[in-house]
């Protein structure tokens, strides 16, 4: 959990996060860690620290959105490209004064390379949009607990006589 030691300024030490690994060339930063790594650790719940992760919380649900967002487009835009090309395949088959069924001509689709490189494209997008989707349902989801977790730990600090005196 939080290194007592660590400075209160850190966001990394506040979040309990490990020290980060060493960036590699050119690879993104975000409070001196790689994104990355920082992205894996920002969906854990550190109850020590509420008030510093709930600070995060929002700009994380908005990231996760917006990638979700762009997963969803590029696979709108792969699923049209596979689409057109599937037309443009099956065109050129029946052009081609061959006779051949409409079963063959599916089938040859089907088993053509560039067809089956448009739907890997497609089935990697989706993936993506059902990951970035599930992330951003889990920081939705971590907004919650640290809500619940903050009424908690009020609840239970009202009866320190030294907190009940101040103003919070």
């Amino acid at each position: 959990m939080s290194d007592p030691a660590a400075s209160p300024d850190d966001p990394l030490a506040a979040l309990g996060a490990p020290p980060p690994p060493p960036p590699g060339p050119g690879q993104a930063l975000l409070f001196d860690m790689p994104v990355d790594a920082f992205l894996a650790t920002s969906l854990d719940v550190e109850p020590e620290v509420p008030a510093e992760q709930m600070r995060l919380v929002p700009g994380l649900i908005s990231y996760w959105n917006a990638k979700h967002a762009e997963a969803v487009a590029d696979f709108a835009h792969a699923e049209r490209a596979r689409k057109a090309y599937r037309a443009r395949k099956r065109q050129e088959l029946r052009a081609s004064g061959v006779k051949i069924t409409v079963d063959g001509i599916e089938d040859a689709v089907e088993v053509d390379d560039q067809y089956i490189a448009h739907q890997i494209k497609c089935i990697e997008a989706e993936t993506r949009a059902l990951k970035a989707a599930g992330n951003a349902r889990a920081m939705e989801a971590k907004k919650a607990m640290l809500m619940s977790l903050g009424g908690f730990l009020r609840d239970e600090l009202r009866g320190d006589p030294q907190l009940r005196q101040s103003k919070w």
